[in-house]
């Protein structure tokens, strides 16, 4: 980890005292002032001229007719049904295409025999897919809220743990085309309202553990009835229900899930758990955890010794947004916005809070959220399923984050009064500017977005989004950008000797005088799950000059340098160490 811009050590105590002041004066549950951003009220980003949309809706198409249904009545709401539905991009069969993964909702309490069941989609390859759900045993029935896809068991071939309200399920992939469902989750299934899950080689013994984020202790006898001056029955905010949780941490010991939440101290902190991403955020080798929670302070988890977890979201700066507020935490990710080799944190937010960016300066972190651009843009909207992608292969790290609120507006009242236009902004100059129209697709795509998956479906160089709307159709945004423009790109899968993707190795790339870095890890974003090769654009550089690999273990390397615009396998060894 860089420290080359870490404040000096005597800054620091008078940030902590006055982080604490702002938190025990009670800003901690205090609305964001509307039309203020973390740390000011700045303009909104200027958004870039209006230009050819970056994405087309393709998802009829391409035969994806995934529906979601919360089950909602207006005359008894569950809180369960307003923050579901997510979705994973994978390729199960192997055949080097992404398939599709969407989790179902359903009704609560409808019996589970009477509920629709979860859909997996397999790419045919030529740009449409087929629903294979009942013949690869992959019909999930439960109240499903998101899901992660990644090889729990080591034998190549990517399994699917769904997390559901009460009972969560894992599929493990047999190899040969079809799933078999583990009983009790290899022991994660768990009781409670289940959010997002993350695979991680917690102890770098080579198999993956397991992170689940349980958002509030809910049940359907304890449900409480909310209002709103304009709708009248409307959902409940999660500290109404006085029941924040613990999250839960799961050891794999030789393909069975052990529940160490509390020996590892996890169970120590509680919160409504919402969104979780896994990394090395304090450069000491050992994986962490961050939480992003909705409505109490977040969890920033840095692993001081195996097995051993320790919350230092206030210390680090991470807890509450600059002006010391708790925000409503839903999407996340860790990403280097600034490349200096070390993880920032993004989340999405409620409504009048704004998005919020947390740049790591060497041990804390500083909110520069305004500074990058990504204030006042977002003040409007209530953002999910959220991911930082070069979707216009350009070299930098453009972001799409999907909207949908949670809380019915006052005025103005729409049909779906939860509906919002997805953001997209491109990253120009130092800053993010909001690209128009909005969500980079004409005509702009207004629903009540939850989960959004990221990778190259179509294997074409550029990024695709799939987006899970809350009771509407599934939107599959099919990237143009590639075909606008001569932009050159490559792709890389990267993966152990076992053939296993190498879950965290950071993969290194210099081109045209810069150096881009992406790390191997498919869990980000909302419930959901995504490609996990590494995207590199190039604009118009045509050759690449080195490619470096830094496993999770530290060891590093280098590989020669491929043509560009094609998908290049990384093997564990067949490199030349350094």
């Amino acid at each position: 980890m860089s420290t080359a811009d870490a404040a000096p050590l005597s800054a620091r105590p008078l940030r902590l005292l006055t982080l604490l002041l702002l938190v025990g004066c009670g800003g901690g549950d205090a609305p964001a002032p509307a039309g203020g951003g973390a740390g000011g009220s700045p303009a909104p980003a200027p958004a870039t001229d209006p230009s050819e949309p970056w994405f087309e809706e393709s998802a009829e198409a391409a035969g994806l007719d995934f529906l979601h249904v919360s089950g909602a009545d207006p005359e008894r709401l569950f809180l369960p049904e307003i923050v579901c539905g997510g979705a994973a991009l994978l390729d199960y069969d192997g055949d080097g295409d992404l398939d599709l993964y969407c989790v179902q909702g359903g009704r609560i309490p409808t019996p589970l025999a009477e509920v629709s069941t979860d859909r997996l989609y397999r790419n045919r390859g030529d740009g449409t897919f087929e629903d294979v759900t009942t013949e690869a045993g992959a019909g999930v029935r439960g109240y499903g809220m998101g899901c992660a896809a990644n090889d729990f068991d080591g034998d190549g071939d990517i399994d699917i743990f769904v997390s559901n309200v009460g009972p969560n399920v894992l599929l493990r992939n047999r190899g040969d085309g079809t799933f078999e469902q583990v009983p009790d989750a290899a022991g994660a299934a768990g009781d409670q309202l289940t959010a997002s899950a993350s695979f991680f080689d917690a102890d770098a013994d080579g198999d993956l553990d397991l992170f689940v984020t349980e958002y509030v202790g809910w049940s359907i006898a304890g449900e409480i009835a909310c209002s709103t001056p304009r709708m009248g029955h409307d959902y409940c905010q999660p500290n109404n229900y006085q029941s924040p949780t613990a999250d839960h941490l799961y050891r794999n010991d030789a393909g069975r899930f052990v529940d160490v939440t509390e020996e590892s101290g996890i169970g120590r902190a509680r919160g409504n758990g919402l969104g979780v991403v896994t990394g090395d955020f304090d450069g000491d080798g050992r994986l962490d955890l961050f939480v992003a929670n909705d409505g109490t302070h977040n969890h920033h988890w840095l692993q001081t010794s195996p097995w051993v977890f320790e919350e230092r979201g206030l210390t680090a700066g991470t807890a509450v947004n600059m002006q010391g507020r708790v925000e409503a935490g839903m999407g996340v990710a860790a990403i280097d916005i600034d490349g200096d080799d070390d993880l920032d944190l993004f989340l999405s937010h409620l409504l009048q809070e704004s998005n919020t960016l947390y740049l790591d300066q060497g041990g804390y972190y500083d909110d520069a959220t305004d500074r990058y651009g990504l204030g006042g843009s977002s003040m409007p909207y209530t953002g999910f399923g959220l991911g930082f992608h070069d979707f216009d292969l350009d070299g930098d790290l453009d972001l799409f984050v999907a909207n949908g609120r949670v809380m019915a507006p006052v005025e103005n009242v729409p049909a779906d009064p939860y509906e919002e236009p997805n953001l997209l902004y491109e990253f120009e100059a130092g800053r993010f500017r909001v690209v128009t129209p909005r969500g980079g697709t004409s005509p702009e795509i207004v629903e009540t977005s939850r989960g959004a998956a990221f990778g190259d479906v179509d294997n074409d160089g550029d990024v695709d989004i799939v987006v899970v709307n809350r009771d509407g159709r599934l939107s599959y945004l099919r990237n143009r950008r590639e075909a606008l423009s001569d932009h050159h790109w490559v792709t890389f899968d990267v993966r152990e000797g076992s053939g296993a993707f190498a879950q965290q190795a950071q993969v290194r790339l210099e081109a045209g005088g810069r150096r881009q870095t992406r790390v191997v890890d498919p869990h980000s974003s909302y419930a959901s799950s995504n490609d996990p090769r590494a995207h590199f654009g190039l604009g118009a550089v045509d050759a690449i000059d080195g490619v470096e690999v830094r496993w999770a273990d530290g060891t590093v390397e280098r590989f020669a340098a491929p043509p560009v615009d094609r998908i290049v396998r990384l093997i564990r060894g067949e490199g030349e160490s350094r």
